[in-house]
């Protein structure tokens, strides 16, 4: 049948046939229209002004500390000063941490409004989305005032531990983050794969960096003193700490934007009306038969 109707369609294409260029020109323009709305479409094309922005921020506060450390090394001297104490990644309560308690909270409200989103549009995804924003909102309050330094040391105790452990709070802080890991692997798997690729790549950013760059800075502390090797692992520890939630809120903003990018599209699926007209007519309705 195929074999009969392809060389007939054809034929009336070539020869100029109204009817078969039309319904060439629907499936093109139905092919066309798809693809302009398929998933991949949908995503932003490049990134959103207030990650430019927070990247860019992120690189003067790296880059002024980097160059501190080059002046430390060169005088074999720590520097002090105002602006030293302001701006210092090893140093609290300063504009390093505001801007990544900023980060957090951010990345918190942002979780809240697509959970906010979610419920409405009955997904049951919405409570991990809500369970993430009350996470990152306890972060973003603990980077201001620092709870698990203060709090796990009650908890536990304050054992006397060496090496990597001499911050007790990363024994607590490992378990923690094994049950939430195993807790949202269901989320994770009906998460599109593009936003689970990116949540995945900056929860381990960002863990690895508080909790594995806490450890081996305490390792190398424990061995060396402070020294510019200690030095340059807290730059590399809060910078991946900034640069994970600097990673979440761009996988966010892209997420949120694809819904509402999917939610603007009409409801009504034009698809197969426009199939049936850009098909070829039967072979019984041109014989007559």
């Amino acid at each position: 049948m195929r074999s009969v109707i392809r060389p007939t369609f054809a034929r009336e294409f070539f020869r100029g046939s109204l009817a078969a260029r039309e319904r060439v020109s629907l499936g093109l323009g139905f092919a066309l229209g798809r693809a302009r709305l398929s998933p991949r479409r949908l995503a932003p094309r490049s990134a959103h002004p207030l990650t430019i922005g927070l990247l860019a921020a992120i690189v003067l506060l790296l880059g002024a500390n980097v160059a501190l450390g080059v002046y430390e090394l060169l005088r074999d001297s720590d520097a002090n000063g105002v602006l030293v104490d302001l701006f210092h990644l090893d140093v609290e309560r300063n504009v390093p941490t505001a801007f990544a308690a900023g980060q957090l909270m951010l990345a918190s409200l942002l979780l809240f409004g697509i959970a906010r989103r979610e419920a409405r549009a009955g997904s049951r995804q919405s409570w991990y989305w809500l369970a993430l924003g009350v996470g990152f909102a306890y972060l973003a309050i603990d980077e201001a005032v620092l709870i698990h330094e203060q709090a796990f040391p009650r908890l536990i105790g304050d054992p006397t531990l060496g090496g990597p452990f001499r911050h007790v709070w990363v024994i607590p802080a490992m378990g923690i983050v094994a049950v939430v890991g195993v807790a949202f692997v269901p989320f994770l798997l009906r998460l599109p794969a593009s936003t689970r690729a990116l949540l995945i790549v900056a929860g381990a950013l960002y863990v690895m960096s508080a909790i594995g760059g806490e450890m081996l800075g305490a390792l190398t502390f424990s061995r060396l003193g402070q020294s510019a090797l200690t030095g340059a692992l807290v730059t590399l520890e809060e910078g991946g700490e900034l640069l994970g939630v600097l990673l979440l809120i761009h996988a966010l903003l892209a997420f949120r934007a694809t819904r509402s990018a999917r939610a603007d599209q009409p409801r009504g699926d034009t698809g197969h009306s426009l199939l049936a007209a850009a098909a070829p007519p039967a072979v019984g309705s041109q014989t007559g038969g």
